[in-house]
């Protein structure tokens, strides 16, 4: 069989990967591969089925000896992470995240770490890039989704998504356990916790009422407690122009503007202007930062 040399001196695992249960990722000639050690047999039976996991991370194997395979993962270029998206994304993220588990369990696998932070959005689909996540076996339903889901006793995963306390997971956990479609029926579930659907509805009514369009808008932004939600960017989190430079995403953006020193920046749908702040003091003579949403 052809394949391009491989050499483990020149590959580069990221600081994040950690070696468990013998692969980790990194970088490779400019490629993003998996190395496994461990089950090598297993990942590469999960390559025959790739194309009926659509929420997936595109795979092929890159390369294999008698010690390790590697995998080459479709490179996302745009990380986000899961305290940047919006209400509507976390439901999205979570049902891919559910609809990925049930097409599993069909071939006999299942997803052993449905963390948020191990999913990310390819344009405007969620991506689940834990490709050694995915392990060979059984898993029931209601543990699945007691342990790893949404965490047992404490608030974790997709709890900001569910906003759910314990009895209330219990409740799901014996529901999934007697039902015969239990992932259909948590997909459901988390179908319902997204918000502001009737809120648009309705001021989309109200607006096209030319006559009463001005004060029913104005009603509608006067009571913000019952249309919280009528903005798709209402739930962002980021609530001050500051950054936190422990997060990748602004590091990489930091030394972007350092590269390039743009004398002038404009961000389409700045939140509170945080990005434009940063350029202006790393030597930009002119930021405008533009938003729909008041701030």
């Amino acid at each position: 069989m052809n394949q391009p040399k491989f050499s483990l001196e020149k590959f580069c695992p990221f600081e994040q990967s950690t070696k468990v249960d013998g692969n980790y990722t990194g970088m490779y000639d400019e490629k993003v591969i998996r190395v496994v050690e461990i089950n090598r047999e297993e990942y590469k039976l999960i390559l025959n089925f790739k194309n009926d996991l659509e929420q997936l991370v595109k795979t092929n194997l890159y390369y294999e000896d008698d010690t390790i395979i590697a995998l080459e993962h479709e490179k996302l270029e745009n990380i986000t992470y899961y305290t940047e998206w919006t209400k509507k994304q976390k439901v999205a993220a979570a049902k891919a995240i559910i609809h990925l588990q049930s097409k599993l369990v069909e071939k006999g696998f299942y997803l052993n770490d449905p963390h948020a932070f191990n999913i990310s959005f390819k344009y405007h689909e969620p991506i689940y890039f834990d490709f050694g996540s995915i392990k060979k076996g059984k898993i029931n339903p209601a543990w699945w989704f007691i342990k790893g889901f949404c965490g047992w006793t404490e608030r974790d995963y997709w709890d900001d998504v569910l906003e759910i306390n314990f009895l209330q997971k219990l409740f799901i956990s014996l529901r999934m356990l007697f039902s015969p479609y239990p992932y259909k029926y948590l997909s459901k579930k988390v179908t319902k916790f997204e918000k502001g659907l009737i809120e648009k509805k309705l001021i989309s009514i109200i607006s096209s009422i030319s006559l009463f369009g001005k004060i029913g808008r104005k009603l509608v932004s006067s009571v913000p407690f019952i249309f919280k939600n009528l903005s798709n960017w209402s739930d962002y989190n980021q609530k001050s122009p500051k950054l936190n430079f422990d997060d990748a995403r602004n590091k990489n953006l930091l030394k972007i503007i350092k590269t390039i020193k743009p004398s002038k920046v404009l961000d389409i749908g700045a939140n509170r202007g945080a990005f434009c702040l940063l350029a202006l003091e790393n030597g930009a003579e002119e930021a405008i930062a533009i938003d729909l949403d008041n701030y």
